[in-house]
Formats: structure tokens, sequence, C-alpha cells
């Protein structure tokens, strides 16, 4: 149980943007009948956010520490570096889904007269 201590606090440190996810997957089941592509955009969009937090929490506060206490340092180094870069790519994914939600679904408009 002691070795879960870290994992919580840096989840503690994560709870705005977890909360941010929750209230997002909520909004995207209010507004499922008005724009059904954005709310599933979204849902899936915060459902990645959420499993990012809780992956990058796992990585930082148990994994990484065990890593490097049983591995070599180039072997932890590349780990890192690897996991750095893929969960900077999904989270670059998440956001781009997001935006697209934003966006989707809205109708051109009529150009204004000068």
């Amino acid at each position: 149980m002691e070795d879960l201590i870290p994992i919580y606090s840096i989840l503690i440190g994560t709870a705005p943007v977890f909360v941010g996810c929750i209230v997002g997957i909520v909004m995207a089941g209010v507004y499922w009948s008005r724009a059904r592509k954005s709310a599933v955009l979204m849902i899936v969009a915060c459902a990645l956010q959420v499993f990012l937090l809780i992956a990058q929490s796992i990585m930082s506060g148990w994994y990484i520490p065990h890593l490097m206490h049983e591995g070599t340092f180039s072997a932890t180094h590349v780990f890192i570096t690897g996991w750095a870069l893929t969960s900077s790519v999904l989270h670059a994914i998440a956001l781009g889904l997001m935006i697209w939600a934003a966006f989707s679904g809205r109708q051109h408009a009529a150009p204004t007269p000068r």
C-alpha cells in the first residue's frame, strides 16, 4: 500500500484536469441528442485524457522509480523518452478531437452585406 502513495499524490495534482474531463463527458451526454457527432468526439477525447492521467500517474509514481532501482540507466532513459513521446502524441490527439468536436456540425454562415 505504501508503494501507491506517490500515485495518489500525482493524481491529486491532476484533479482539476480529471474533473474537467468528467464534466466534459457529462456535458456530452447532456447534448447527445442535439449534437451527436460532437458528443461522441468529446467523450472519446475526455476518456483518452482520463486514461492518460491515470497512466501518467502510474508511470511517474510507481513504474519509473522501480525501473530506476532495478534497471540500467540507458534502459530507463529509453523508456522515459518513449513514454514521453507516446503520451505527448496521445495528448495532442485528444486535444485535436476536442477542437474537432467544438467545430463539427456547424453550418456555413451567410455572408454579411457590406
